[in-house]
C-alpha cells in the first residue's frame, strides 16, 4: 500500500470514529459494538496495516474502562483520544490513568482528561524516582507498624489522594495548577494538608481559592498560607473583610503572618479590629526592602527591624506609633528592634525604641544567639546615656554572654583586632565565629555599623560594593568585604571612646 493510500485509510477511519461518538444520545454500549465491529473487519483484512488495529484496539480498551468505572461525561475521554491534537503518549497514559480510577470517581476523571488535553498526563502515569516513600501495613499484633518502603512512585496516586478531598467546584482550579507547574510529592502533601485544615472555610470557596492559587507553587508557600488561615480560624477571624485584605497582598504573605500574630488581641475586641485592620497595608509597605538595598530579605523582620537596618527614621518613627508591647519584643534572627538598634550603634534608633518600651513596660534584657543583650552592646560602645536609659528600664547588668563574659567586661575591656579574628574562612551564619565569640554578629552587620559611627560614607561603602562582583552576587562575599574594609576603622574608633584609663570612669563598674 502507498504512502498516500494508507494516510487517506487513517483518515477515513478516524474520520468514521468521530462521527460515530458525535451521534446525538449514542451510548456506550453502541461504540463499544461498533468498534469491536470495526475491530474484526480490520482484523480480518490483510491489507490493513497495524496503525488502525492499534488505533481501534485502544480505543475499545478505552470504552471498556469507561463503561466499568461509570462516569457522568463518558464520551469525553473519547473525543481527547481521537483529537488530533491529542499525542500518543498521551492516548495511552489516559487509558492508564481511567483504568486506575475508582468507580464514579467523577473527580479524577476530569482532572485526567483536563490534563490530557493539554497533554500533560504522561508525568502522572509514568513511573518517577522518588525519596523514600513509605506505605505503613497496620497490625493488631506488632509493637510497631510494618510498611513498604518505594523510591518508585506513580504520582497519579497523589493526584487521586487530592482530588478524593477537594470539593468538586475546586477540580477545574486544581487541574489549571497542574497543568501549569510540575508537583512534587511535597506539594501534593502541602495542599492536601492546607484543604483539609481549611474544610467548609470561606478558604475553600471557589472564587477565593482561585486567587489562592498563585502561592501554590512553593510548598513553603502554601505552608505559609495554612498557618495564616490556621491561626484566623482560631481567633475567629476567618471572615470575608480580613480574607479579602490578605488575599490582595499574598505577596506579603510572611508580613501579614506576623502581623496577625503580634495584633490579634487587638484584632479581637470589636473597638480596635477595624483600626488595626486598616493598617495592614501601611504595615506591609513598612516591611518591604528598598529598591536601592543589596541585603538580604528576610521574611522575620519587622518593620522596627527593617527601619534599623535602613536607617530610616521616618519609618522608623511611624512604624513606632503603631507599635505595640508584642512589636517591640517581637524576635528576628534572635534580635528585638532594641537589640538590634544597639548592636549596630545607632544610639539614636535604640533611645526611639527603648522610650517605647518604657512606655508599654517591655523588658529589655533579650539576649541574642551569643547571649549579647542590649545593654552588653551599648557598654561595648560605650553609649554612656543609654547605658543609664537601659538601666533605669530595668536592664541587668549581671547578666552574661554565652562566653561568660557580662556588661563591664564589654565597657573596660580594650579591644584590638585579635578579638575580631575569625575562625572560619567564610562568613556564613552558624560557620563562623570571631575570637571574641560575643561580637561574632558584627560580621554581618559591619558596614551598617560603620556609617552609624560615622567611619564611612555612603558615598565610599557603594563605591567599595561596586568594585567587587562576588560581593553583587555572594552574601558571605559581601559580608567579608566590609568585614575586612571596617574593622580596623571600628577598633581605632573604640580605643578613643576610652582615651585615658583615668578617663574610662562611668559609674558603670563591676561587681565588689
Amino acid at each position: 500500500m502507498s504512502a498516500s493510500a494508507s494516510v487517506i485509510k487513517k483518515k477515513i477511519l478516524h474520520d468514521k470514529l468521530i462521527l460515530i461518538i458525535n451521534r446525538e444520545f449514542i451510548q456506550l454500549d453502541e461504540i463499544d459494538q461498533i468498534v469491536q465491529e470495526e475491530l474484526h473487519y480490520y482484523g480480518s483484512n490483510p491489507d490493513m496495516v497495524s496503525y488502525e488495529l492499534d488505533l481501534l484496539t485502544h480505543l475499545g480498551h478505552l470504552v471498556s474502562f469507561i463503561r466499568q468505572r461509570q462516569f457522568t461525561n463518558p464520551l469525553w475521554a473519547l473525543h481527547i483520544f481521537l483529537d488530533k491534537n491529542t499525542r500518543p503518549e498521551t492516548n495511552k497514559a489516559l487509558i492508564s490513568a481511567i483504568l486506575m480510577t475508582q468507580e464514579k470517581d467523577d473527580k479524577s476523571y476530569e482532572v485526567i482528561c483536563r490534563l490530557a488535553q493539554e497533554n500533560k498526563l504522561e508525568y502522572y502515569t509514568n513511573i518517577s524516582m522518588v525519596p523514600p516513600v513509605r506505605i505503613y501495613r497496620r497490625s493488631e499484633h506488632d509493637e510497631y507498624d510494618e510498611y513498604d518502603e518505594y523510591t518508585e512512585w506513580y504520582f497519579l496516586f497523589e493526584l487521586f489522594s487530592l482530588t478524593r478531598i477537594a470539593p468538586p467546584e475546586l477540580i477545574p482550579i486544581i487541574a489549571d495548577w497542574l497543568i501549569e507547574t510540575t508537583p512534587s510529592i511535597m506539594h501534593f502533601s502541602a495542599i492536601i494538608n492546607f484543604l483539609n485544615t481549611m474544610r467548609g472555610t470561606l478558604v475553600v470557596h471557589q472564587k477565593i481559592f482561585k486567587e489562592l492559587m498563585s502561592c501554590f507553587h512553593s510548598t513553603a508557600q502554601i505552608e505559609t498560607l495554612e498557618s495564616v488561615f490556621k491561626f484566623l480560624l482560631k481567633h475567629d477571624l476567618l471572615h470575608e473583610k480580613v480574607l479579602q485584605l490578605v488575599i490582595s497582598r499574598l505577596e506579603h504573605i510572611n508580613s501579614i503572618r506576623t502581623f496577625f500574630t503580634v495584633y490579634h488581641l487587638e484584632l479581637q475586641q470589636n473597638h480596635t479590629q477595624l483600626s488595626i485592620l486598616e493598617f495592614l497595608p501601611l504595615y506591609c509597605q513598612l516591611t518591604q526592602v528598598s529598591a536601592e538595598s543589596y541585603d538580604d530579605k528576610i521574611s522575620s523582620n519587622t518593620p522596627l527591624h527593617l527601619s534599623v537596618i535602613e536607617r530610616n527614621r521616618a519609618n522608623l518613627e511611624t512604624s513606632l506609633s503603631l507599635a505595640n508591647h508584642k512589636l517591640l519584643i517581637r524576635a528576628s534572627y534572635e534580635n528585638t528592634a532594641l537589640l538590634l538598634a544597639c548592636k549596630l550603634g545607632d544610639r539614636a534608633a535604640a533611645r526611639l525604641i527603648l522610650a517605647k518600651m518604657r512606655e508599654l513596660d517591655c523588658d529589655v534584657n533579650q539576649q541574642d544567639s551569643h547571649g549579647m543583650s542590649a545593654l552588653h552592646w551599648a557598654c561595648f560602645y560605650h553609649f554612656d546615656d543609654l547605658i543609664e536609659e537601659l538601666r533605669v528600664a530595668g536592664a541587668n547588668d549581671q547578666l552574661k554572654n554565652t562566653d561568660g563574659k557580662d556588661c563591664f567586661f564589654f565597657y573596660h575591656h580594650r579591644f584590638t583586632l585579635r578579638d575580631f579574628k575569625r575562625n572560619g574562612r567564610e562568613i556564613i551564619d552558624g560557620e563562623v565565629k570571631l575570637e571574641n565569640p560575643g561580637l561574632t554578629d558584627l560580621c554581618f552587620h559591619m558596614e551598617k555599623i560603620a556609617l552609624n559611627l560615622n567611619l564611612t560614607t555612603p558615598d565610599e561603602l557603594m563605591t567599595l560594593y561596586r568594585s567587587d562582583e562576588l560581593a553583587q552576587i555572594r552574601s558571605a562575599s559581601r559580608f567579608q568585604l566590609f568585614f575586612l574594609a571596617f574593622r580596623t576603622r571600628l577598633v581605632d574608633w573604640l580605643e578613643k571612646q576610652h582615651g585615658s584609663e583615668a578617663q574610662a570612669t562611668l559609674s558603670l563598674t563591676g561587681p565588689s
